[in-house]
This record gives C-alpha cells, sequence and structure tokens, in this order.
C-alpha cells in the first residue's frame, strides 16, 4: 500500500484536473486497503481491554472535551 499521505496527494491532484472517476476509483481501493488494518486494530484492543479487565485495570475517565 502507499504512503497515506503520497496517496491523498496523488488523489487531490486528480481532483483538481477534475478527473473525478480516478479519483473515486482511488480511494475506494485506499478503503479497501484499510478495511483489514481497521479490524486487526479492533481485535488488538479488544483484545487488550479483556486483558485489563482480567487484570483488574480500571481506566480513568477521559477528560471532557471543552465546548462539548
Amino acid at each position: 500500500m502507499p504512503v497515506l499521505g503520497d496517496e491523498a496527494s496523488d488523489i487531490a491532484n486528480l481532483l483538481l484536473g477534475e478527473q473525478d472517476l480516478q479519483a473515486g476509483e482511488r480511494i475506494t481501493a485506499a478503503r479497501r486497503g484499510l478495511l483489514p488494518l481497521r479490524r486487526e486494530l479492533a481485535a488488538a484492543l479488544s483484545q487488550l481491554q479483556r486483558v485489563e479487565g482480567d487484570m483488574g485495570f480500571v481506566p480513568a475517565a477521559k477528560p471532557r472535551r471543552r465546548g462539548a
């Protein structure tokens, strides 16, 4: 998979050049490529949370965002 910054720049250039179809195809391909990584990350996070729970870890409360 290409570096995300490079891919984003290439897609922006396609859009600026009014090559919407090609840009859309690149976006779709990039999203397809990222999906397995997102699933893997979600599974790893779930596993970490299970292990933390087994160890009795209680996460600190998330700080509130200003203006929220």
